[in-house]
């Protein structure tokens, strides 16, 4: 399950959340039932820049800007035996996956400021020096508001439904140098709309570390769920 959603979002903002290189198509129609009354839309301003390689950069409490101007997400604790980076872009989708196999919801925080974020999600550039946690749940049925979603590990069974959580840092080349699978956790939203994603989540790693954070973002209807990796060759590495 990782491998499919990771593609949908790292591949196209940040490649190496999932540490794979493609493209993305565009994601099926929003499909998810209110949950919470819906956020604020004044801009978010960003915090201080993360950008840095997967080394330390301080962990994160401001907001964090996105592709439609929302209040963003926050990130604590740590992450690759370092303090949390600071987020700077937040995006993420919801509704059914193309062909009818199921829904999901996928969020992703970043470490960069990447301007017009929904829009570079639709294409194949990947950035250098990108940090970012992926969440992403995964259901039979409609994913709602209000309901916690427990972080399952996707090696200690193959679950197919349910949550889970991803830690990536990639260097200056755009090469994947750590990636974490959280082992537990939940995912919480507060707030599941066509329009708003808003909610919280706290996820554990093997390796000792832990995060936690929030989320409260536009919807970026062409974020791509449910899409395979696939064989689109390597993407051009952009610094920001």
């Amino acid at each position: 399950m990782m491998t499919r959603v990771a593609a949908a979002l790292a591949l196209s903002v940040a490649a190496t959340v999932a540490g794979a290189c493609s493209s993305t198509t565009a994601g099926s129609g929003n499909g998810q039932s209110d949950g919470g009354s819906s956020s604020g839309a004044g801009s978010g301003g960003s915090t201080s820049s993360g950008s840095g390689s997967s080394g330390a950069s301080g962990s994160s409490s401001g907001s964090a800007s996105s592709s439609g101007g929302s209040s963003g997400g926050s990130l604590s604790g740590t992450l690759g035996g370092h303090a949390a980076f600071t987020v700077q872009t937040v995006i993420g989708n919801s509704g059914p996956v193309d062909g009818g196999a199921g829904y999901e919801a996928i969020v992703g925080l970043l470490n960069l400021d990447i301007p017009n974020a929904c829009a570079a999600a639709q294409t194949s550039e990947q950035f250098a020096n990108t940090q970012a946690v992926l969440l992403v749940v995964v259901e039979t049925t409609p994913i709602v508001a209000g309901q916690v979603y427990a972080v399952v590990n996707e090696t200690d069974g193959g679950v197919g439904t349910g949550a889970e959580a991803l830690y990536s840092a990639s260097n200056a080349t755009c090469q994947n140098v750590t990636t974490e699978e959280a082992t537990g956790g939940t995912v919480t939203f507060t707030t599941l709309s066509s329009t708003t994603m808003a909610g919280t989540f706290t996820v554990t790693f093997s390796g000792g570390d832990s995060a936690s954070g929030s989320f409260d973002i536009p919807v970026c209807a062409g974020l791509a769920l449910g899409t395979e990796s696939g064989d689109g060759g390597e993407p051009a590495c952009t610094t920001l």
